[in-house]
């Protein structure tokens, strides 16, 4: 019976070798022949072993370090295409906690053990989704790595994923919570801020970007184009977090009733203090594809404001944490996000309509498939959540001219 021919090796003089050809990540080509072997089969595992060995120590620099691969990613990639939060939570992650462990280590001796073993001390420390954080941002590190051909392989596929956190259910408060917190802000400047969140379900970083230019009454809509964010102790107008935040958003005519009362009652503080009527200096991202480029606005048409025109922001929903906490009340912002998507929900508003309403990119896969959402049907929405939010009782009966 003849003898199996294994892959790569064929008969050379009286016994067998094996051949190499292949390309390196850096362009290099392998052609190599070694003869001298006893069988086929041992020529394929000499031949295995080789190719092994010419993977793991071919790299385009094998003595690039984890942190300067690092500071690759952000000079190269994470500035020109991920969010200035995303980039703010990856130097939170790396310089926390991976640089002084494994910065210094050659990305290419870096093997699966060493960051499985690094995510399982985390999970020890850390009961939250936080070394699942640290995982997937080490998928985000090392695929630039492989693709830029720093390293010839994907050692992620061989690092164990943290089991994801098994977080308490969220308790909502309830309507009648909800109602009585809202009806306590009325004397607070951060009372208009919670009423638009609880009747879009915006986020908190939106609903202090609104501005009076992005109403249209008429059609009882407004704009979602911006959200503000703190950047260096600065405030800023800029993008909203995806390209799916920005949307219209629809609203009801107690809805619209209770934002022209507020308007008319800035209008009314603006002509009664004049020029000591405040407008807010803030930094504005004008291009999504170009934050870092930002002008100076001189912006007086904040929705949220106080008394003098000053502008409220995210840090101001401290005070209505506060004030729930004397309720008894344990609250923050983000549940109000929760309460419009439950209360649509279950007063049976279509899915895909939520998912519009609020902006969500996560159902997009699963949803967008089968249905989409027309403009009647999110008007309906609008009137639905003024018969369900109870804005009118916000307002006195009879508004002086």
């Amino acid at each position: 019976m003849a003898e199996k021919i294994y892959e790569g090796t064929r008969p050379k003089g009286a016994g067998w070798s094996y051949r190499i050809k292949m390309t390196l990540p850096n362009g290099k080509k392998i052609n190599k022949e070694k003869c001298g072997f006893k069988s086929s089969y041992e020529a394929y595992q000499a031949r295995i072993e080789e190719i092994g060995r010419i993977k793991l120590t071919n790299f385009v620099d094998k003595n690039i370090t984890l942190n300067q691969m690092y500071d690759l990613y952000l000079r190269e990639s994470a500035t020109k295409q991920k969010s200035y939060n995303t980039i703010k939570r990856y130097n939170s992650i790396y310089n926390n906690h991976i640089r002084s462990v494994l910065g210094e280590m050659y990305v290419g001796r870096i093997q699966p053990l060493d960051l499985t073993h690094f995510l399982n001390e985390k999970a020890e420390q850390y009961h939250s989704d936080y070394p699942l954080s640290m995982y997937n941002f080490f998928l985000v590190l090392f695929d630039f790595a492989r693709k830029h051909k720093y390293i010839n392989e994907d050692i992620m596929e061989l690092v164990e994923r943290p089991r994801p956190y098994a977080r308490p259910e969220k308790v909502l408060l309830t309507p009648e919570q909800f109602s009585s917190l809202e009806q306590r802000l009325i004397s607070t400047n951060v009372q208009v801020a919670f009423t638009i969140g609880k009747n879009s379900g915006l986020r908190a970083s939106e609903v202090y970007a609104l501005r009076w230019s992005d109403f249209d009454f008429e059609n009882k809509t407004f704009e979602v184009r911006k959200q503000l964010q703190k950047r260096d102790g600065i405030w800023h107008l800029v993008p909203t977090k995806t390209p799916k935040s920005e949307r219209t958003v629809y609203f009801g005519e107690e809805f619209s009733q209770y934002m022209q009362f507020v308007k008319k009652m800035q209008d009314g503080n603006k002509k009664r203090l004049g020029q000591f009527y405040k407008s807010n200096i803030v930094k504005v991202a004008m291009d999504r594809n170009h934050p870092e480029i930002v002008e100076i606005g001189d912006i007086d048409d904040f929705v949220c404001v106080k008394e003098d025109g000053s502008m409220l922001s995210p840090d101001s929903n401290k005070v209505i944490s506060r004030i729930a906490k004397e309720m008894g009340l344990k609250f923050n912002f983000h549940l109000l996000r929760h309460y419009f998507a439950s209360s649509l929900q279950q007063n049976g508003v279509d899915i895909t309509v939520i998912r519009d309403c609020m902006g969500h990119s996560n159902l997009r896969t699963l949803l967008e498939v089968y249905s989409h959402c027309n403009e009647d049907q999110r008007r309906s929405a609008g009137a639905l959540i003024d018969s369900l939010m109870g804005v009118k009782n916000l307002m006195p009966e009879i508004v002086a001219e």
